[in-house]
């Protein structure tokens, strides 16, 4: 792609049964300061209205597809990105905001950085009512990672990677073969980690400080909307296919390309320690020990005496600077995806 080129991007959306929150969701898309080349909304098989929905907006150019059965949410994913034509993908979840200039904004930015493989900007934790609840602002100012450089310069500070999400835009050739490839359905819900760890190993990331994505937090927090709850047996199970992919990752990929760097995984495993807390309440079952178990079982020498002081920084970046100051930052942002 020529430098004079604009890059295009393809803003693809999954979805299933989420019709109240997704009209939001493409109301946010087609209010962009300007066009974007490609939206492309891929139905699992929903049996609400959205169908309906869709069709309200299908005169601004929107692509609609429906799979004839529900493939699961990771193969749905997977069709997304065959259906996309642009030269880089986004995944919008059905239930999250883009601000207005998002597409505006990236375009300019990915046709200075044509040598950068994702794109990551800073979010905002948006509520039922499109409130801003809380920021991620991982870095103070723009910054561009190097490839190699950002599993230790973006994820040593940070215990969120780029999520799939409307805050990540990636080269379409990601998902060859040759590369990353699709989305993992054997991973399941832990599917997203099979694309931003070896994101983070292996390729270049721009990171852009400006909040251009509303993260929704809703009572119905599931990526299928599904009747039944996470229950015991299937977090554990999920921890399970976190953990092995994990030690594989870690083992086979990681270490061998950039040697020892344990802090690496230890700090992910601590987060689902204080994770497995939080379940434990909601749940009401008492998962922690099951969990250590779990982590045991996979990384025998998961931490030495000394290593303890990673839990009170673990404190800090989880609950202090995510929780606390996510919350103060918020201020000049609160109304960003509030309707004039």
């Amino acid at each position: 792609m020529g430098k004079n080129r604009k890059p295009k991007i393809s803003i693809c959306i999954p979805t299933f049964n989420r019709a109240d929150l997704f009209e939001k969701t493409l109301q946010s898309v087609i209010s962009q300061t300007k066009k974007p080349y490609e939206v492309i909304v891929v139905d699992n098989h929903s049996t609400d209205t959205t169908q309906q929905v869709v069709k309200k907006y299908l005169h601004y150019g929107i692509t609609y597809y429906r799979n004839k059965k529900n493939i699961g949410f990771v193969g749905n994913w997977n069709k997304c990105v065959e259906k996309a034509t642009g030269d880089y993908i986004c995944i919008l979840h059905a239930d999250d905001l883009i601000t207005k200039d998002w597409y505006e904004d990236w375009e300019k930015i990915i046709q200075k950085n044509l040598d950068v493989d994702a794109f990551f900007s800073s979010w905002a934790v948006i509520d039922i009512q499109n409130r801003v609840t809380s920021v991620y602002i991982p870095f103070p100012k723009n910054r561009k990672f190097k490839k190699n450089h950002v599993i230790k310069e973006f994820y040593s500070k940070n215990f969120w990677g780029p999520l799939v999400s409307g805050g990540l835009i990636l080269r379409k050739d990601l998902f060859s073969k040759d590369n990353i490839g699709k989305f993992k359905e054997y991973l399941k819900t832990e599917t997203d980690i099979a694309m931003f760890f070896p994101l983070m190993a292996q390729y270049s990331l721009y990171y852009n400080k400006k909040i251009l994505m509303g993260y929704r937090i809703h009572p119905f927090q599931t990526i299928d909307k599904k009747v039944e709850k996470m229950n015991e047996e299937r977090t554990l199970a999920a921890a399970k296919r976190y953990f092995t992919y994990l030690h594989t990752f870690y083992f086979s990929d990681l270490q061998p390309l950039l040697g020892k760097y344990d802090i690496f995984y230890k700090k992910l495993l601590i987060y689902y320690q204080f994770r497995a807390i939080f379940q434990s309440l909601r749940q009401r079952k008492m998962l922690l020990p099951k969990i250590n178990t779990l982590i045991q079982q996979t990384f025998p020498n998961f931490l030495s005496p000394w290593e303890i002081y990673l839990y009170p920084y673990f404190f800090y970046e989880f609950i202090i600077k995510r929780f606390i100051v996510g919350q103060y930052d918020r201020i000049p942002y609160r109304n960003l995806f509030q309707e004039k």
